[in-house]
């Protein structure tokens, strides 16, 4: 139904439109990776150039940082293979949690979990943030507690430990050489 005239045109505006559709496409996968390796905030802020060492800002925050308790002793007595699977499926119990109640995960380190809950300093947020990381916390307790992974003919059990703290913290790049993490650190 085009005339020649038209499937000109379009002809026309292919090659540059492809190259349009090739950056577009490469910045969905940079913004995707960078949310899938060091979450939506850090991303959006790599993203916008923040990449130089020792670029941090000042915020008020709850940080969340667990573990898997008994976690060597089971590594010494499960294969690599089944650890991973452990680990994943712990993982998710804590992202859920996490993710659902305003919290983003900044890294993951062995067993251990460390996430950030921003409080917003111009609202006066902290009570209901420090209530959100607390029902973030209980409701991870409870997938862990019901967690189960057989081996032979026992059921594996897990707990996890969390540690919360409520403050300022200075959040940003922080690392040596080329080599930067997006993390959070204070008191």
């Amino acid at each position: 139904g085009f005339t020649d005239e038209q499937v000109d045109a379009l002809r026309s505006i292919i090659a540059p439109l492809s190259r349009l559709i090739e950056v577009i496409t490469l910045q969905r996968k940079a913004t995707t990776l960078l949310d899938v390796y060091v979450g939506n905030r850090a991303g959006e802020r790599i993203m916008g150039g923040q990449i130089r060492r020792g670029h941090t800002e000042n915020m008020n925050a709850a940080i969340w940082l667990s573990d898997l308790r008994g976690f060597t002793a089971l590594s010494d007595r499960l294969p690599p293979e089944s650890i991973v699977e452990i680990l994943n499926c712990y993982f998710d119990c804590q992202v859920a949690a996490i993710k659902e109640h305003g919290g983003e995960v900044l890294k993951y380190m062995g067993d251990g979990l460390l996430a950030v809950f921003p409080i917003d300093e111009y609202v006066g947020d902290s009570p209901e943030v420090c209530a959100h990381a607390l029902e973030a916390a209980r409701q991870t307790r409870k997938a862990v507690e019901a967690m189960q992974y057989p081996i032979g003919d026992t059921v594996e059990r897990f707990r996890f430990g969390v540690a919360l703290h409520v403050g300022p913290i200075l959040y940003g790049n922080i690392g040596g050489g080329s080599r930067l993490d997006f993390t959070c650190i204070g008191p």
